[in-house]
């Protein structure tokens, strides 16, 4: 009951003003996240971004419960901040915090995953989260050729855009090949989004059923992520009811 009431002052005090984020309020809300998965106050979770995907991963490794679960410490985390979440959640603001450039840029690419994962590819995300699972711990080596061909096209000073592209449509065709369209749609968008693609590359597209390409405008590009999701009342009844 304390942590509720808690949350409520500090959700009220940080929708004051969204162009500010309140350091002490930041630390707050991160503390709240951390022990909402059962993670001590003084791990390393808010301070290396590897040792907070690898967290994140372990939850997922339990299937859609620990999706779930993952989900609503994103959500309390998100009521939190308030209206602060966005200036909050930025790479300048990670920076301020004594975050390195890099560090900064996988916080935030981390965290917008979340929040594709719990939100916009939610239905996805819970539909097929065996598949998922067993795309990730069963293609590792093909995933990181992607990653590895994506570093050597940089290095080779292919436009950048080009070679991201060519990066998403790779690891999009890894889930494509073991789980079906929709999952390769759900890589492709959340790939876009945690590389902050969306802001360095807006022309890179995800489409359900196709590779993704450099065309389309921001506004048809927002209509086809909701126009892909099915009834979310529909999935969340079949969850509930395999348990």
């Amino acid at each position: 009951m304390k942590l509720a009431i808690l949350v409520s002052i500090v959700f009220a005090f940080a929708s004051a003003d969204s162009s500010i984020c309140v350091t002490r309020t930041f630390q707050y809300c991160q503390q709240v996240f951390g022990e909402s998965l059962n993670v001590s106050q003084g791990s390393d979770l808010w301070n290396n971004p590897a040792t907070f995907n690898y967290i994140i991963q372990s939850y997922y490794k339990k299937g859609v419960d620990g999706l779930l679960a993952v989900c609503q410490a994103r959500q309390q985390f998100y009521t939190c901040l308030g209206d602060a979440y966005d200036m909050c959640i930025s790479v300048n603001n990670f920076i301020s915090n004594g975050k390195t450039p890099s560090d900064a840029k996988s916080f935030v690419g981390n965290l917008r995953v979340l929040e594709f994962d719990c939100d916009g590819g939610f239905i996805q995300s819970s539909k097929h989260f065996d598949c998922i699972n067993l795309a990730t711990q069963t293609k590792i080596t093909d995933l990181s050729n992607c990653w590895t061909s994506y570093q050597n096209d940089l290095k080779n000073l292919v436009p950048s855009c080009n070679a991201a592209t060519t990066m998403v449509n790779c690891l999009s065709s890894v889930y494509q090949n073991v789980c079906g369209s929709e999952t390769s749609w759900w890589e492709c968008e959340r790939t876009r989004l945690g590389q902050l693609l969306d802001q360095t590359c807006p022309a890179i597209s995800c489409q359900l059923g196709a590779p993704s390409q450099l065309s389309g405008t921001r506004a048809s590009r927002v209509a086809q992520v909701f126009n892909h999701q099915p009834d979310i009342s529909r999935v969340i009844k079949s969850l509930v009811n395999k348990n």
